[in-house]
């Protein structure tokens, strides 16, 4: 995607996964390697989200990023309930815990394991769940999967 695409048009059952850190091209791929092969399914496709590597996000904040999206149009509204965000802490900690930040600032922020993704993208985009389901996060603000598997 170019920085001259519509963030806000993000259809909203392929919330955007937004790259903000660009470091290491290494850390970007292997989580990319590990949103192929999520835990959940492993014959999921990782296009339930619209990846977005693209140097205009780097550095941006959560906020940035939903502002950025709600400028692009007029009524300041965009097409996805939330965005995954891949920043510095996402690439270089095991298990890359990326950011999922809702459109609605009214909403709590958290990180869910690349692995774990399909946990939010799913319920969330098709309605069988709610933003308030995941509240249950560990000391470091992860979520805790929702199938207890570990």
């Amino acid at each position: 995607m170019s920085a001259a695409s519509e963030l806000a048009g993000i259809p909203a059952n392929f919330p955007p996964l937004i790259r903000t850190s660009f470091e290491n091209e290494q850390d970007w791929e292997s989580l990319l390697h590990d949103l192929k092969h999520q835990y959940l399914d492993p014959d999921l496709n990782y296009d339930v989200v619209t990846i977005i590597d693209d140097h205009a996000y780097e550095g941006m904040t959560p906020g940035e990023i939903i502002a950025r999206a709600r400028s692009e149009r007029a009524e300041c509204t965009v097409d996805w309930d939330f965005c995954l965000v891949a920043d510095s802490y996402s690439l270089t900690t095991s298990e890359h815990p990326v950011l999922a930040v809702p459109a609605d600032t009214g909403c709590h922020t958290f990180r869910v394991r690349i692995s774990d993704v399909a946990e939010v993208v799913l319920p969330v985009t098709f309605g069988t769940l709610g933003w308030e389901h995941y509240t249950d996060l560990d000391e470091n603000g992860v979520m805790k999967p929702l199938n207890s598997r570990r």
